[in-house]
């Protein structure tokens, strides 16, 4: 499974519409994924960048190259975390250290310990199953009488007001079955 979108980096830990796409899809934390800041580039394309600004510019700071793919502090970060001595020009890096990089900015692994919780959810997610809900009329086909819309239904969706949409979609589907 693959989540693309924006993603936020805030002082809590990650956030934004991908975060938040990834986390209907974990049934259980902690959970491995793997990260990509360069979603258009693969591991061997950037690796194969890298070698290239190496030969062409081989006194330029691996810092600089890097800030031009990503932002600054990310790339300053990523240095840092493969302890890669944070003046080193492109003509010093080894082969490691380039394959490395290119894999830290492609395919890092993350760790999710935790989602935020019921107090910073968006949407809820479960309810009640969709096969037990006529369509047409939102209602029950255990309860008669019963309407079940919005989130108390067993659907939820990418962010982008998919949620929303539903929520009102399936009201306005059991108020006009109630009103006739």
């Amino acid at each position: 499974m693959s989540v693309e979108g924006p993603l936020l980096f805030t002082h809590f830990g990650l956030s934004g519409p991908a975060a938040l796409d990834l986390s209907l899809h974990l049934a259980t934390t902690p959970a491995e994924v793997a990260l990509s800041l360069l979603p258009d580039l693969s591991t061997a394309a950037l690796e194969a960048q890298l070698v290239e600004q190496s030969a062409e510019r081989g006194e330029r700071l691996l810092g600089t190259a890097l800030s031009e793919l990503a932002p600054r502090r990310v790339a300053q970060e990523v240095i840092a975390s493969l302890g890669i001595a944070r003046h080193l020009e492109m003509g010093q890096l080894k082969k490691e250290w380039r394959q490395a990089v290119a894999a830290r900015l492609t395919a890092a692994p993350l760790r999710v310990e935790q989602v935020r919780g019921w107090d910073e959810a968006m949407v809820a997610v479960g309810g009640c199953a969709l096969e037990e809900i006529d369509p047409k009329t939102m209602m029950s086909r255990k309860v008669r009488g019963l309407h079940v819309v919005g989130e108390l239904l067993d659907v939820a969706g990418p962010t982008g007001g998919f949620n929303l949409h539903a929520a009102f979609a399936t009201g306005r589907l059991a108020a006009r079955a109630i009103l006739s």
